[in-house]
């Protein structure tokens, strides 16, 4: 009864390990059943505890998670492996199929020795397999550490290959942006506009696209990535995503309808790029509740604003100041058609409304302070 259980329990555990590493590191659609257990657990304590800290302190131990993770990780799967082969070595003490360098009575204490040190391949010889079955059974374990330690480099390497591509974007962004005044997109897109006619902007969107489909598919392929908080508010990736989605909406819906930029394949891109990864985000760690933006006010409400000169919806005078300050930047001085303007107002409620929910989802998931991402529009962050 003993040989079975040290010999299923071993076998079950190498099984788990197996398949983690399979599904985390080798299988493209798939992820490891138990580290996904594991970063949950993980982030759920450090997100605990980053709130209960004053705002300094808090932002470093959050900064802690994905490293935690990763520790974690590796510790979690030289766990299972040690311990399941220990088990069947174990078994092996007890049929006799070991030899020892003194008169011991061989422990479990002495099995997770021999693993550990079978796993590392640095074996001293003061326990050895003298069966043929124990000793192939080493020579597994042996090949297996050095498996492991080679795919845990590369998964490290893809991970934090992916964390620097996306503070690049972030920091290409930032660099652009003017954080001491809100418009922090016009400021970005006023140097692509010289004297009001587009240069170097489809470029600069198709830079964009590849980098955020790269963020996408690295997202999907190594799902512990949405854990990476920097404790700089300004390189995380809520923050990435609300001016992503300032650009966007100035850029489709802010510039007049007959504007050439309005319809650039890139940009088109990039609107898909933005919803596609929402979707993925939010499937995966939760969808966002009601931010409170605004409904769609009716064309009979908007035209009776306009026509008042007093605008009191806060969605409609959002949107007049990105159509206002993208008209300043492409320089068009001509008259406004109301049913073009609220077909532009449609159109970019209909994008901001759920992209706001998803930062606001964001930053609170990752324990950001949402006023310090955009302190002048704390409840309508584009």
């Amino acid at each position: 009864m003993r040989s079975v259980l040290l010999v299923g329990s071993g076998l079950v555990l190498l099984a788990v390990g197996f398949v983690d590493v399979f599904a985390a590191v080798l299988h493209y659609d798939r992820h490891g059943p138990v580290t996904q257990a594991l970063y949950r657990g993980i982030w759920v304590v450090v997100r605990a505890a980053a709130r209960a800290l004053p705002r300094g302190v808090g932002d470093r131990v959050r900064s802690l998670g994905l490293p935690l993770m990763v520790v974690g990780n590796v510790v979690l799967w030289a766990a299972l492996f040690i311990t399941g082969f220990a088990l069947l070595y174990l078994d092996g003490f007890d049929r006799g199929a070991f030899t020892f360098s003194e008169d011991l009575e061989p422990t479990f204490a002495d099995a997770l020795y021999l693993s550990g040190a079978t796993m590392s391949t640095l074996g001293f010889g003061d326990l050895t397999p003298s069966t043929p079955v124990y000793q192939a059974l080493a020579v597994v374990q042996a090949f297996t550490g050095f498996g492991i330690l080679t795919l845990t480099l590369s998964y490290l390497i893809t991970i934090y290959q992916t964390l620097q591509d996306l503070n690049v974007l972030t920091a290409s962004l930032q660099h652009q942006s003017d954080r001491r005044h809100g418009d922090h997109a016009i400021a970005i897109l006023q140097p692509h506009f010289p004297r009001g006619r587009s240069r170097g902007l489809s470029e600069r969107l198709q830079w964009v696209h590849l980098r955020l489909v790269g963020y996408h598919e690295a997202l999907h392929r190594y799902p512990i990535v949405h854990y990476f908080c920097s404790d700089r508010p300004y390189s995380s990736m809520p923050y990435l995503f609300l001016l992503l989605g300032e650009i966007i909406g100035a850029l489709r819906w802010g510039l007049p309808a007959d504007h050439e930029v309005t319809e650039d394949p890139w940009l088109l891109a990039l609107v898909e790029d933005y919803r596609s990864i929402m979707r993925y985000v939010e499937g995966r760690f939760g969808a966002p509740v009601d931010t409170g933006f605004p409904e769609q006010a009716s064309l009979a409400a908007f035209v009776s604003q306009l026509d008042a000169g007093r605008v009191t919806d806060p969605g409609i005078m959002r949107f007049l100041a990105v159509d206002e300050a993208m008209r300043a930047v492409v320089r068009d001085a001509r008259p406004v058609d109301p049913q073009g303007l609220y077909d532009r107002y449609a159109g970019w409620l209909a994008f901001a409304r759920p992209a706001s929910a998803f930062v606001r989802h964001a930053a609170e998931h990752l324990a950001y302070d949402v006023a310090l991402l955009d302190p002048d529009h704390d409840r309508q962050l584009l």
